[in-house]
């Protein structure tokens, strides 16, 4: 998932396809195995939040708000160079 996630973020900055209204100016930093072990909460903005009763500090110490969004859009898990004509679900398959 790492790799196709990283895949598709090249086919789309060519393209002309930032996502999610993001600034250009952030660059993309590789996504690692490491970073796909992140928890989830209800929101993704829950993960940055300073409020005590769901303030978690080491998630937004370990990485930054942006850095996670830009993950997010570009999240995959299939090469788009090779579509399946007969197989509509091909782009879940890992």
């Amino acid at each position: 998932m790492c790799d196709e996630t990283n895949r598709y973020r090249q086919q789309c900055v060519p393209a002309g396809l930032e996502l999610f209204g993001l600034p250009k100016m952030i660059s993309w930093i590789r996504l690692t195995v490491r970073e796909m072990y992140v928890f989830k909460k209800l929101k993704l903005e829950e993960h940055w939040y300073l409020e005590d009763v769901i303030h978690t500090p080491i998630f937004s110490k370990q990485m930054f708000r942006d850095h996670f969004r830009q993950i997010h859009s570009y999240l995959h898990s299939a090469d788009n160079t090779y579509p399946s004509a007969t197989d509509p679900l091909w782009i879940l398959k890992i």
